[in-house]
Parts: structure tokens; sequence; C-alpha cells
């Protein structure tokens, strides 16, 4: 409240009905058991999902062994043809493999609160060309990262290279042999590209 000459400050308690405050508890309550569920269901899903890729990927990997010892031995034409189509299908099932662990993972991730400490996204590109430089050498592609030094953002530096790291493995698995990948970054103003 003002008069002319000063100003006052009221306060009170607040009013509510009994019937009202049972409801805002009971509320509170559910929220905190359905919080609780998810929890648990999340747990219960995490768990499970690694056995069933523990699962998966310790056979395949003696598989993928088996046909690499099979393809230094001297077979015939046809064996060998039989023998490469059997390791790209496992190379395929690695790979599904690993996206399905890498979906879960983005899921996890999503829930995680971001951070606000900025990231070099130049060092993102170095870092991510640097770990799949062999990779590229392996597909005949050519990697260049053309970025200066030092490109702050304000973003997760995990997620950052991740995004990087499969956005760059994309480009090297569909680029054609002989085909260079460029990186770049530069800065747009308050952006950077």
């Amino acid at each position: 409240l003002r008069t002319e000459a000063e100003a006052w400050l009221l306060l009170g308690l607040p009013i509510m009905t009994y019937g009202t405050a049972q409801r805002l508890l009971q509320t509170a309550r559910d929220e905190a058991l359905d919080v609780e569920r998810t929890r648990r269901r999340h747990a219960e899903r995490e768990v499970l999902l690694h056995c069933i890729v523990h699962d998966l990927a310790n056979p395949l990997a003696g598989l993928r062994g088996g046909l690499r010892l099979l393809d230094a031995d001297a077979l015939s034409t046809g064996d060998r043809e039989l023998v490469e189509i059997a390791r790209r299908q496992a190379d395929r099932m690695q790979t599904l493999i690993r996206d399905v662990l890498a979906t879960f993972r983005e899921e996890v991730d999503a829930m995680m609160p971001a951070t606000s400490t900025p990231a070099d996204a130049a060092e993102a590109l170095r870092q991510s060309a640097e770990a799949l430089g062999p990779r590229a050498q392996l597909a005949g592609v050519a990697l260049e990262v053309d970025a200066p030094e030092g490109l702050p953002v304000i973003a997760d530096e995990r997620r950052l290279e991740r995004v990087v790291m499969n956005l760059l493995e994309n480009a090297i698995r569909h680029s054609p042999e002989g085909g260079t990948v460029r990186l770049g970054a530069r800065v747009d103003g308050r952006e950077v590209l």
C-alpha cells in the first residue's frame, strides 16, 4: 500500500482449505511415485539392453574372428565369395548392435541436464578427424579440417564430439573411394557454423 508519504508491505498467511491442502499433498505423492517408477523402469531397461547387447556381441566377435581366419586360408573363388558375404553381414550385425546401444545412450543423455561450459568446436573437429583417420584411410577417403584455433561454443563437450563423430562417420561411409571429407568451422556474427 502506498500513501503520499509512506509505502507499506502487508504480509498474510496463505488461506488454504483442508481439502485443497490434501489434494496438493496427494498430487505431490503421486508425482514422486511416478518418478520412482520411471527410474526403476529405466534401470530395468538398461540392465536388459546391456545383457542383450552382451549376449549378441560375444558370439558375433567369435564369428567375425573365425571368418577372418578362413579368409587367410587358401579358399576357392566361390568359397571366398561366401566368406566375404558372411563377413559383410557380420559387420552389418555389429553396426546394428552399436546403433541400438547408441540410441539407448542418446535417450539417457537427453534426460541429463546440459552444461553451459564453453566447448571448443574447432578442437572437436580435430579430435574427431584424428579418431576416425584410420577408418577414412581404410576407406580411401581423405580428411581435411579447416577451423581456426579456439572456437568456443556453449555446448556439452562430450555431446558435441559425439555429433561431429556421427556426422564424420556417415560422411566417410558414404564417400566414394578417393573422395575427400572436409570438416570446417567459422564464426558468423554471434554463431559458429
